[in-house]
Formats: structure tokens, C-alpha cells, sequence
């Protein structure tokens, strides 16, 4: 799925069957390109912020996003690497993924099954709000004063606002479970997480 999220409270996406590649990614830009020029050409530029994923810099790609008629309209930023939490637009896809892990059936994929999956998933896009994109722009705003601060972002669950402990500003997890996130999701070094490779 494409995902873009051009006001808090607006989603854009597009739910594609298989993998996502260039040629998707250069559509959903030109339509991305079409929301703003027709719904909101006096709001000023807005930021377009994509990870390093291969197909966001092909040829293709690149061309769609530096056109004068993009440039007018999004201010392109590429996240370092590996920190996917300084994109909001992650915590929207990890709570979709969470609500559809709820519902996962273990029975053979058909048409059928396909078109409900679809019908579910656009359910849960839907189902979104306001004060759920709020919360994650709070969100990636902790996690880069972190990183300003050198210390390493430690989350168990892109969307863990449903924790009581975020709430509380508590930590979520326990010691042991911090560790083990450590290990598993942190890089070796932390160079990334510093202040000039957030900056810019």
C-alpha cells in the first residue's frame, strides 16, 4: 500500500496487490501532485518525506519529484537510515497491520478471500483519525529530540500510544524487554542517530 498523509486527518493511499515498484511509486506521486494543485494551491509547500526503499530513487522516480510543478507544491526529505520512526506514515501502516493480524484466517487465498482482505483493509484506513495522526507526529517529535539527544529510541510497537505507559510518559516496556528490543532492532553503531543526520 502507498501512503501519503497531506493533512492531519487526511489519508491518501492506494492499495496495490503484489510488491510496489517504480512505476507505482511514479503514479502515486503524479496523483499526490494532483491533490495538492486542485485542493490546495494557496497552503504552501508541504513536506514529502520517503525512505530509502529503491524504488522511491529510480530514474522515474527522481524525475516525478523534481519536476518544477513538484518542487512548487512538496519539499522531498529522505529519512537516514534505519529509522523508520521519524516517518508517521510508518505508525499508520503498523497499526493497519496490527488491527489485520487479528483477523488473519489460515484458510487457502482465493478471490474472494482477496477482496475481503482488501475490503478489510480499507476498513481499517478508514477507521483512522485525527487524533491518531496527532499522536504520531508527537511521536516521531520525541523520538528526533531523542536522537538530537543521543539517546537510542527504544519502542516495542510503532503505535504503542494504546500503552498505558505512553500515556504517563512511563516506559512501555519493562528492562528486560528493552534489552531484548536493543538487540533486535537497534544498529551496532549510533552514528545516524545524531542531531546533523537528522537536520537538513
Amino acid at each position: 500500500m502507498n501512503c501519503g498523509l497531506p493533512d492531519l486527518g487526511t489519508l491518501n493511499y492506494h492499495i496495490i496487490e503484489g510488491s510496489v515498484d517504480a512505476a507505482i511509486v511514479n503514479e502515486f506521486l503524479i496523483n499526490l501532485l494532483k491533490h495538492y494543485t486542485t485542493q490546495h494551491q494557496t497552503s504552501g509547500q508541504r513536506a514529502l518525506i520517503l525512505d530509502n526503499v529503491s524504488s522511491h530513487r529510480t530514474h522515474n522516480a527522481y524525475a516525478s519529484i523534481h519536476t518544477e510543478a513538484m518542487r512548487n507544491v512538496l519539499c522531498v526529505e529522505y529519512l537516514p537510515l534505519y529509522s523508520p520512526f521519524l516517518n508517521p506514515v510508518e505508525e499508520v501502516f503498523a497499526q493497519i497491520k496490527f488491527r489485520l493480524a487479528a483477523t488473519k484466517s489460515h484458510q487457502s487465498v482465493t478471490d474472494e478471500s482477496k477482496a475481503a482482505i482488501k475490503q478489510s483493509l480499507v476498513h481499517q484506513v478508514e477507521t483512522i483519525t485525527k487524533d491518531h495522526l496527532i499522536s504520531y507526529q508527537v511521536h516521531v517529535e520525541q523520538f528526533l529530540a531523542a536522537s538530537r539527544n543521543g539517546i537510542p529510541v527504544l519502542t516495542s510497537h510503532m503505535h504503542e500510544s494504546s500503552h498505558q505507559g505512553d500515556e504517563t510518559r512511563t516506559p512501555a516496556t519493562t528492562d528486560v524487554e528493552a534489552i531484548t528490543i536493543a538487540r533486535r532492532h537497534l544498529p551496532t553503531a549510533f552514528s545516524q542517530f545524531t542531531a546533523e543526520d537528522h537536520v537538513g
